[in-house]
């Protein structure tokens, strides 16, 4: 992994998707095509970060869809909610 990348084993990212460090992935992460993670990200067990995204300076709560082609930086995402 890249420095300051932490997957655990059962994180799943798509070849095209990019992690940015620091990144710290949680359990059953999933990463689509196109996304970029990082730098400065959490991400919480059992969320999906769709195409496209990208994250930055951003922590993302357990059990959270980020999607649609979205942007998000300096900004918490909690299911429904981004702050």
């Amino acid at each position: 992994a890249a420095t300051g990348v932490r997957v655990p084993p059962s994180a799943r990212g798509h070849t095209t998707a990019r992690l940015v460090g620091p990144v710290h992935l949680g359990a059953d992460v999933e990463v689509a095509a196109g996304a970029v993670v990082g730098p400065n990200v959490a991400v919480g067990p059992n969320c999906v970060i769709d195409r496209g995204v990208v994250l930055a300076d951003a922590v993302v709560l357990p059990d959270t869809f980020v999607g649609g082609r979205l942007h998000l930086s300096d900004a918490v995402a909690d299911r429904d909610r981004v702050v």
